[in-house]
């Protein structure tokens, strides 16, 4: 066939033929008819062959390469498959690869895949992957990862993924990761998914670690349902080279009906062992009755520890209760206890406790108690009492109570007892009280004992009427410690009209 190859001089001049390569479409096709149809040569029905496959590899003096590959193929039900091939490689050693795939059944399924790879003389090197799929239902889904690495060993994966179904339900997962040559490391993760009744569901975690041991992880949970009820969850861990640590915790939830919960903790510890805890806790129902708990805890390197709780609740009906417990303890021994305690009901009745104790390192010891109450018709009561110990055993109790009724009426009594670390003894004791007509009433009452045994009581009672009559009393006796005797006794009388009597 020399007249053909005299024809077409120029193409085998511009690449010599050991260079470059064209599959023919068909086994009995020649090279002078390389350039004819296709249909032409081989009829459809009579061909063996796959149709349109093609096949192009390219070479250049200086060492590049190319390679390209097409194949399609249609069956007579309407199938139809594409894939296509391309490879390059540079000079340098530069690679890429490129590959994708196309089919198309009869029924309209669909799915493309294409993939496609890097490598650069350095040694840096990328991977992309995607892959999407269509059913003849109409459910779809589609899948991404995306590799690369760098010449310093810097590494990144990241990975996407998204499926939906034919009744709407949807499913969204994306992972993200990070390692930098200094081998700090980043991993992040996202998770959505929604049903087709509404529901809906959200996920996402990050991990970090740095080159110096530093790390920290985030998750958050978010959920809502197709009734409108609502949940999220959060969570936070960091941890320091130095191996301090925090985490936090929140949560809260949310009903259909209106209901809710908020609860937070968080913890933190530091190196030299100090920690501290802290919970809050918030309830609110339906009906508006609500609930706050607060809980905080501390311990430093060196012992000491402290306590602080709080909790309010408050009903419907407007009732409200406060409690607030306080203790500490140092790191010597000493001792703290404070407790409050406040309530108050729906119709203005009020109460009030309050309890303090502290213990020193040296054993001294002290407890205070104050009760005040207040009814809603105006009665109220105060209850205060007062207990010290020192060191040497002295002791020392007061109480004192004060009572008023709606009506005017009011009562006040008072006790001290004190005893020495010798044995001596003193108590006192006074009572007043007042009618809402005036009459007035007063009794006092002394008693010592010295260690030495000797004694005194002494007691005074004042009397007065509304109408003015006057009585007073009183009584002395003492008692040595050798054994001698004395009683006094004086009574006074005075009468409305001005009578006076007085007896001693």
């Amino acid at each position: 066939t020399p007249p053909p190859q005299q024809q077409t001089p120029p193409p085998q001049q511009q690449t010599p033929p050991h260079e470059s390569r064209l599959l023919p479409t068909t086994a009995d096709s020649s090279p002078t008819t390389a350039d004819s149809s296709p249909q032409q040569q081989t009829p459809p029905h009579e061909s063996r062959l796959l149709p349109h496959d093609l096949l192009l590899e390219t070479e250049s003096p200086d060492g590049a390469f190319t390679a390209s590959q097409l194949l399609e193929t249609e069956s007579p039900d309407g199938a139809f498959a594409a894939s296509q091939l391309l490879e390059t490689e540079s000079p340098d050693g530069a690679f890429a690869a490129s590959q994708l795939l196309e089919t198309e059944s009869n029924d309209g399924a669909f799915a493309a895949s294409q993939l496609l790879e890097t490598e650069s003389p350095d040694g840096a090197f990328t991977a992309s992957q995607l892959l999407e799929t269509e059913s003849p239902d109409g459910a779809f889904t589609a899948s991404q990862l995306l590799e690369t690495e760098s010449p310093d060993g810097a590494f990144t994966a990241s990975q996407l993924l998204e499926t939906e179904s034919p009744d709407g339900a949807f499913t969204a997962s994306q992972l993200l990761e990070t390692e930098s040559p200094d081998g700090a490391f980043a991993a992040s993760q996202l998770l959505e998914t929604e049903s087709p009744d509404g529901a809906f569901t959200a996920s996402q975690l990050l991990e970090t670690e740095s080159p110096d041991g530093a790390f920290t992880a985030s998750q958050l949970l978010e959920t809502e349902s197709n009734d409108g009820a609502f949940a999220a969850s959060q969570l936070l861990e960091t941890e320091s080279p130095d191996g301090a640590f925090t985490a936090s915790q929140l949560l809260e939830t949310e009903s259909n009906d209106g209901a809710f919960n908020a609860s937070q903790l968080l913890e933190t510890e530091s190196n030299d062992g100090a920690f501290a805890a802290s919970q809050l806790l918030e309830t609110e129902s339906n009906d508006g009755a609500f609930t706050a708990s607060q809980l905080l805890e501390t311990e430093s390197n060196d012992g000491a520890f402290a306590a602080s709780q709080l909790l309010e609740t408050e009903s419907p009906d407007g009732a409200f209760t406060a409690s607030q417990l306080l203790e500490t303890e140092s790191n010597d021994g000493a001792f703290n206890a404070s407790q409050l305690l406040e309530t108050e009901s729906n119709d203005g009745a009020f109460a009030a406790s309050q309890l303090l104790e502290t213990e020193s390192n040296d054993g001294a010891f002290t407890a205070s108690q104050l009760l005040e109450t207040e009814s809603n018709d105006g009665a109220f009561a105060a209850s205060q009492l007062l207990e010290t110990e020192s060191p040497d055993g002295a002791f020392t109790a007061s109480q004192l109570l004060e009572t008023e009724s709606p009506d005017g009426a009011f009562a006040a009594s008072q006790l001290l007892e004190t005893e020495s670390n010798d044995g001596a003894f003193a108590a006192s004791q006074l009572l007043e009280t007042e009618s809402n007509d005036g009459a007035f009433a007063a009794s006092q009452l002394l008693e010592t004992e010295s260690n030495d045994g000797a004694f005194t009581a002494s007691q005074l009672l004042e009397t007065e009427s509304n109408d003015g009559a006057f009585t007073a009393s009183q009584l002395l006796e003492t008692e040595s410690n050798d054994g001698a005797f004395a009683a006094s006794q004086l009574l006074e009388t005075e009468s409305n009209d001005g009578a006076f009597a007085a007896r001693a």
